[in-house]
């Protein structure tokens, strides 16, 4: 799976914390650093799905099961862990619309910038 942005010919992204509003973060390990919710603090996943207004991550639970956590954006503020490894740290409310309306936004400052 890649989680890089393609930005016209062939020229790749990668996930910052300048830009990492504007890609998808399906897939990429997520922990929750404040929440409104004090029992989903500390909370950690992989990002399995997002909408509008939540992040859905599966939690791996100390028995080798999974579990399914919703994480409501306006509650939450989180901490990414892009591949390069950098930690960026994210206030949800910043996320609050539609991921593909996100990437959009992305895609359309790639093509300023050439």
């Amino acid at each position: 799976m890649t989680t890089t942005a393609r930005g016209g010919k062939n020229q790749f992204v990668a996930i910052t914390s300048g830009n990492v509003l504007g890609h998808e973060i399906i897939g990429l390990p997520l922990r929750v650093s404040a929440s409104r919710d004090s029992t989903k603090v500390g909370a950690t996943g992989a990002v399995i799905d997002e909408t509008m207004n939540t992040i859905i991550i599966e939690k791996k639970d100390g028995e080798g099961g999974r579990r399914i956590l919703v994480l409501p954006k306006s509650e939450s503020c989180f901490t990414l862990e892009a591949p390069s490894g950098e930690l960026i740290e994210i206030d949800g409310c910043r996320m609050i619309e539609h991921p593909w309306e996100r990437t959009k936004k992305l895609a359309k400052n790639l093509k300023k910038w050439r």
